[in-house]
């Protein structure tokens, strides 16, 4: 399944993620269509879920889907990841599926995420990762940037990322040329070096 991700995969790690975070609302980053937003509002992986998309037309088309009944309410956010619109310590969760390689500053991205994030919350990320990290890849790299506008990470990219964002306990697993990586807030449950 190289270059391809395993969403069925992926939301089991999202459910067994965010069932450990706590109480409060979850993010779904670059929302798109809405289909994980809709997804974690059914499994009720957050009190409320906040489906956030810099695409008018993505979150009317979200938007335009009639709510499950019993799952967790949905509201649907029109803004650009910079400047996320809740206040810091919030969420307990944040889910960026298939968003990071999109943006043009990842890294602030996901020091943006964990500034909304509760102590003891969790982010988790889909994005592409390339093997090694050599002059041949860079090369590469710099030549993808130019062509295709999207970014695929290194593991020392993803991993300084996270720790410059102040988060935590990092972990990823790499399928085909998707890399899944979690990482959550220090809280009192968790500490440096876990």
């Amino acid at each position: 399944m190289a270059g391809r991700a395993d969403l069925r995969w992926e939301k089991e790690r999202i459910c067994e993620l965010f069932s450990s975070t706590p109480e409060g609302g979850v993010l779904d980053l670059g929302c798109g269509p809405g289909f994980m937003a809709r997804y974690l509002a059914r499994k009720k992986m957050g009190t409320t879920i906040y489906a956030l998309d810099a695409s008018r037309p993505m979150i009317e088309e979200a938007a335009s889907h009639v709510p499950e009944e019993g799952a967790s309410p949905i509201s649907w956010l029109l803004a650009d990841v910079e400047g996320l619109p809740f206040a810091s310590n919030t969420l307990s969760g944040v889910h960026a599926g298939a968003f990071l390689h999109v943006l043009p500053a990842p890294d602030a991205a996901i020091k943006e995420a964990a500034r909304v994030l509760k102590p003891s919350g969790a982010f988790f990320a889909s994005t592409f990762i390339r093997p090694g990290n050599g002059p041949v890849a860079k090369v590469a790299q710099r030549a993808f940037d130019r062509l295709a506008s999207i970014h695929v990470f290194s593991s020392s990219d993803l991993r300084r990322y996270v720790a410059d964002a102040g988060l935590v306990d990092y972990k990823t697993v790499i399928r085909g040329g998707f890399v899944y990586l979690t990482a959550r807030k220090p809280g009192p449950e968790v500490t440096e070096g876990q």
